[in-house]
């Protein structure tokens, strides 16, 4: 399900969902008047749902696009402003990027006139991400295997001060090949794991830490770092 925050939709984009509702004149209405009828709709489709009844939801949340009447495919790209993403990219290439302070999410393209290259000059040959972490304490390097059809993977990195590179590589019985290497990426390190004294003795700190990370049903988002932290301040407690 698409999750729309209603009040932040522009009037073009209100009118283009109020179009798909079937709501008559829309495009003589106001933004206010297109907000105002499009919450009576959606707070009435969402009445027999429990996490979304009640207060709560304070009718900010819509499913305008992914309830859409007709093919989905065809509506998602034409909303104002949204284009199609092509199924494949022109260049090779490799990015990566922070999740949190324990995952990397890395991405990555290989060009079809490439792939179709390494065919007729390798025949066999394997693909693999080779993960290079540098820092002041710990340096690794390790290869991750890959299909050909992959294009993502998350990746476990540790908690420290250093960054992290990542390449994609093809390898073949005699020689190993670099097709692409990301930029190098700053390492989050989690001030927290190492301090956790001071959130034990401060209650007001360790709420303001814990909130982004809290649902709306009040319980702790799972995070392999955050129970860390909660098993550190435990300790702490138990002393």
């Amino acid at each position: 399900m698409v999750l729309i925050k209603i009040d932040s939709l522009s009037q073009n984009e209100l009118q283009y969902i109020a179009e798909q509702e079937g709501i008559e004149d829309f495009d003589t209405l106001s933004r206010e008047e297109l907000i105002d009828v499009l919450k009576d709709i959606y707070e009435d489709e969402d009445s027999d749902i429990p996490s979304v009844t009640g207060d709560n939801v304070n009718k900010r949340y819509v499913a305008g696009i992914s309830a859409y009447r007709g093919d989905v495919d065809e509506a998602v790209p034409s909303l104002p402003g949204v284009e199609e993403l092509p199924a494949l990219y022109p260049e090779t290439s490799i990015h990566v990027l922070n999740k949190n302070a324990s995952w990397l999410y890395c991405y990555w393209s290989i060009a079809p006139g490439d792939l179709e290259s390494y065919d007729e000059k390798f025949g066999t040959y394997e693909l693999y991400l080779n993960v290079n972490v540098t820092g002041k304490e710990i340096s690794e390097k390790y290869d991750i295997k890959i299909d050909r059809e992959d294009v993502e993977w998350n990746i476990s990195v540790p908690h420290l001060h250093g960054e992290c590179r990542v390449s994609l590589v093809l390898q073949t019985a005699e020689k190993r090949y670099l097709l692409a290497q990301s930029e190098a990426v700053p390492l989050v390190y989690c001030y927290w794991l190492n301090n956790s004294v001071k959130v034990n003795v401060d209650e007001e700190l360790f709420v303001r830490y814990l909130a982004p990370i809290t649902n709306r049903d009040g319980y702790i988002i799972p995070s392999d770092i955050v129970e860390e932290i909660i098993d550190k301040v435990r300790n702490e407690v138990e002393k």
